[in-house]
């Protein structure tokens, strides 16, 4: 479970137990284009790190003012009606204005975040379809009480974001930082399960776009897979589709699109047609080629599955002929 983890929150030094109203108050701005994290391969440690679980979901930003609750996602689109579970939860938080920063996600029953879920719960039309099961994890906080706080330290913004949640019930929920070793936390992280983590520099600013001082690093799962078809795009291959052995037979689990070089999707081409051409009861429609007879095995990094048992964001790692004699 997720909520099992141990964690430490981020401690700061506050002149009083609450922001006192600034008057007359900072502009409260109409929107705010959200710091977004860069990508690494590794996680950042020591003493000037803290960590956080990185959500699979959709980035909102929540503004409360007199004139309303607006959420608002990553690329600026007012999704109010989308999430009427977290408008309602803000309503109960007892402040006049603010803007909290956070994702907007579905949990499983262990706890992790689940992007197919969340999209089935929005739903692909205009207006939500369920959205009872949508909650948003805050982990930061822009403004409060007439004060603009994006350039106090980051440890001073999550205790007052604490603050501010201590008694947030419903569909809003603090996210905690975590401490400690960084590789240690990636790697208990990466055991449960969950998308990654999202290592922030203490004492940074908050600033919109990429920045250096947050770096999100993401746990991939490593698996082979039988090569049942693939798509043919010019000489080159722009598709694996994959299959994995049980207890039946091979049972399809998606397919691979990325990862390829364009070295690699001729070679590819090459291999599995000679693949094809040896087995006479293949079927090809149009760019689709089917093999009756997998013999090629891809190795490929995804991030999970879905729901209906297909692989999550997978990526093409390298291939093989297959030589178990299975």
């Amino acid at each position: 479970m997720v909520m099992s983890m141990r964690s430490k929150r981020a401690e700061t030094e506050l002149t009083g137990q609450r922001i006192v109203p600034k008057v007359p108050p900072d502009p409260m701005p109409a929107k705010i284009a959200p710091c977004l994290a860069k990508a690494s391969s590794h996680v950042p440690s020591g003493p000037d790190w803290m960590y956080e679980i990185k959500w699979d979901g959709y980035r909102i930003a929540l503004f409360i003012s007199p004139d309303g609750i607006r959420v608002i996602t990553r690329g600026g689109l007012n999704w109010t009606i989308r999430f009427p579970a977290i408008a309602d939860s803000a309503r109960t938080l007892g402040v006049g204005t603010a803007i909290l920063d956070g994702e907007a996600v579905v949990l499983d029953e262990e706890g992790r975040s689940d992007f197919s879920r969340l999209q089935r719960a929005v739903g692909a039309h205009r207006f939500a379809v369920n959205t009872t099961e949508i909650v948003m994890y805050a982990f930061d906080l822009l403004y409060l009480e007439g004060n603009d706080i994006r350039d106090w330290p980051l440890e001073e913004r999550k205790a007052l974001l604490e603050q501010v949640l201590r008694d947030a019930t419903g569909s809003i929920r603090f996210c905690e930082a975590i401490e400690g070793d960084g590789a240690s936390i990636f790697n208990a992280v990466c055991e449960l399960g969950l998308e990654g983590v999202v290592a922030k520099k203490k004492g940074g600013r908050y600033r919109s776009g990429r920045s250096k001082d947050w770096t999100k690093i993401k746990c991939l799962q490593t698996a082979d897979f039988y090569v049942v078809g693939y798509v043919i795009a010019g000489r080159g291959i722009s598709k694996l589709l994959l299959g994995r052995k049980e207890d039946q037979g091979l049972t399809y689990v998606g397919s691979v699109g990325s990862g390829f070089t364009r070295q690699v999707a001729g070679e590819l081409f090459r291999s599995l047609e000679s693949v094809r051409e040896a087995d006479p009861l293949s079927r090809i429609r149009g760019n689709l080629v089917r093999l009756k007879l997998p013999l090629i095995v891809a190795t490929v990094n995804f991030r999970g599955w879905t729901t209906r048992g297909k692989l999550r964001h997978a990526s093409f790692k390298g291939a093989r002929v297959d030589d178990t004699g299975d």
